[in-house]
């Protein structure tokens, strides 16, 4: 039998050792297949809530854009309908009322500024009128839909304006106005 040097200890000894002192660094330490399975875990429920938060997303978005075209669809159907049902001839009736301070002509101002080229026009623009201050700040753009909210009340629409006229109340003839107003304000 050989002998071993007096400071080494038996290899026994020595691997039993070895292995106690890599036992003592795991203490506290969680196994690394724990560390893989929890990652896989996490990715997989990650990607599960990124695929459920983008697919309620896409589902939202589908949706309010399908709202969004029956809406407009629906506008341009009332509108369309709007246009066809007005009658110009009945708004040259209407007219009626306006005239007796308006005018259609290009260069006649009235009591009210002419109304030639109406629509598309900045209001308080019409050369050779004199506007109130409330109307040439007004800042509006004569459409039909600006046209109808101050016809149905010309004071409430421009507060401080002049025009001495109660407004429509009716919707239809309103409307036959508007038809009528975009023919012969060309």
């Amino acid at each position: 039998m050989k002998s071993r040097p007096a400071n080494q200890p038996c290899p026994a000894i020595r691997q039993n050792a070895s292995s106690q002192s890599s036992k003592r660094s795991d203490r506290g330490r969680v196994p690394d297949t724990y560390h893989s399975s929890r990652r896989r875990t996490l990715s997989v429920l990650a990607r599960a809530e990124n695929s459920a938060r983008m697919s309620s997303t896409a589902f939202g978005a589908i949706f309010a854009g399908a709202l969004s075209l029956i809406i407009i669809a629906s506008a341009i159907a009332d509108s369309a309908a709007a246009q066809s049902a007005a009658d110009p001839e009945a708004g040259r009736v209407v007219f009626q009322q306006c005239r007796a301070c308006h005018s259609l002509s290009p260069s006649e101002n009235g009591r009210g500024p002419t109304l030639y080229h109406l629509f598309g026009r900045m209001a308080g623009t019409v050369p050779g009128y004199f506007y109130s201050a409330a109307m040439k700040n007004s800042h509006i753009v004569w459409t039909a839909a600006t046209l109808e909210r101050y016809l149905a009340d010309p004071r409430e629409f421009v507060p401080g304006g002049t025009m001495a006229f109660a407004g429509i109340n009716d919707r239809k003839d309103m409307k036959n106005l508007l038809a009528y107003l975009r023919q012969a304000t060309r």
